[in-house]
């Protein structure tokens, strides 16, 4: 049999086995403490695919042409794997493998943290994340008003998410996973704050124009008439809309609170 042909089979084989691994749960058998001789390879087999599938996962990362060599590594170390795996391997023989994989899998991450530290791009990653981080966590110290508790929560829980695994060893990819989830959280606080600011804005001119329809004849009609048009005409046309909407959340703020004063001023007149 060709060379080619062998490889074909054999990572068919090995591709067979990842999948494998995936779909099928050994239930129970860690559980007992003499395992049969079917047991242990089934074992074996399911352990070593997460092991092939972490391996491919990894060779996913490495397309840059700065991981060139490394990636040829792992790739070596995979090819190697297929070649002493077949459909007579004990258990053993996969345990063997699985030892041989991940301590390629941990030499390949250790020369590729080197790699980006030397370039700088682990640098920059950790930077962006940094500052995400500090982003995401000084728009929570900000949203205390009570109507945005669960804004704030939500975003709280995001930080925490994103940040947890993070560590001295985190990698360049963890750095960047982290920035991502971090910068959504953000993205998703501030349009929650920026929809209960509207929705303030939209219920207090309401209340502006129930109070112009509510004013009854009398002398003082035409002045007090007057007072709630200028602020409906001042405050809440579609202009003034679009314009707070384009506000910052400070500035939403003080503008609301401006409003809610001149609305309950003149309820109260």
């Amino acid at each position: 049999m060709k060379k080619s042909r062998k490889l074909v089979i054999g990572l068919t084989f090995l591709t067979a086995l990842a999948t494998a691994a995936l779909a099928t749960t050994v239930v129970g058998i860690l559980k007992n403490q003499n395992l049969t001789l079917e047991n242990k390879l089934e074992l074996s087999k399911k352990k070593l695919g997460e092991k092939v599938n972490e391996s491919k996962e990894l060779l996913d990362k490495l397309l840059d042409p700065k991981y060139k060599d490394i990636r040829k590594n792992l790739q070596d170390a995979l090819d190697e794997t297929n070649k002493n795996i077949t459909k007579d391997s004990k258990a053993e023989d996969y345990d063997k493998q699985i030892e041989n994989l991940s301590k390629a899998i941990e030499e390949v991450k250790k020369d590729k943290q080197q790699i980006d530290i030397n370039d700088g791009s682990l640098d920059k990653s950790k930077k962006e994340y940094e500052e995400a981080k500090k982003s995401a966590e000084d728009l929570a110290s900000k949203l205390t008003d009570d109507k945005y508790k669960i804004v704030k929560d939500k975003l709280d829980k995001a930080i925490v998410d994103a940040t947890k695994n993070i560590n001295e060893n985190s990698s360049k990819e963890d750095y960047e996973l982290a920035t991502e989830k971090l910068n959504k959280a953000i993205d998703q606080a501030k349009k929650q704050e920026k929809d209960i600011s509207l929705s303030e804005f939209d219920e207090l001119a309401l209340r502006a124009n129930k109070l112009d329809n509510s004013i009854s004849d009398s002398k003082y009609y035409s002045y007090f008439k007057g007072l709630a048009k200028r602020i409906i005409n001042n405050n809440f046309q579609p202009q003034n809309k679009k314009s707070f909407s384009s506000l910052t959340p400070k500035e939403r703020k003080r503008k609301i609170d401006f409003l809610r004063n001149e609305v309950i001023k003149e309820e109260a007149t």
